[in-house]
């Protein structure tokens, strides 16, 4: 059997699974970590919207409206919790 044969029908159905997983996991850690850049103000133009950025501002609002970062806060939590739920199932 040639190369490709082999990768087609032997290799790539028995890693399918783990790559799946693996960007999973990947694509949740780089939301995280624009969440946390943007909370940090180091994702570049402030007039682009981010979660981040809004927890950011929502820190200054916290008393009088705190539905400003929960609610970006939540965001991102329910994201990245639909994501590993979504590969999850796919990966089964």
């Amino acid at each position: 059997a040639g190369q490709w044969h082999i990768l087609r029908y032997h290799i790539l159905p028995n890693v399918r699974g783990t790559l799946g997983t693996y960007a999973g996991v990947l694509f949740s850690y780089a939301i995280i970590n624009i969440g946390a850049l943007g909370f940090l103000g180091l994702t570049g133009d402030s007039g682009n919207p981010d979660w981040g950025l809004i927890l950011a501002e929502g820190r200054f609002v916290l008393r009088t409206a705190p539905w400003v970062s929960i609610a970006s806060g939540l965001a991102i939590v329910f994201t990245v919790l639909s994501i590993n739920t979504l590969i999850d199932t796919l990966s089964r």
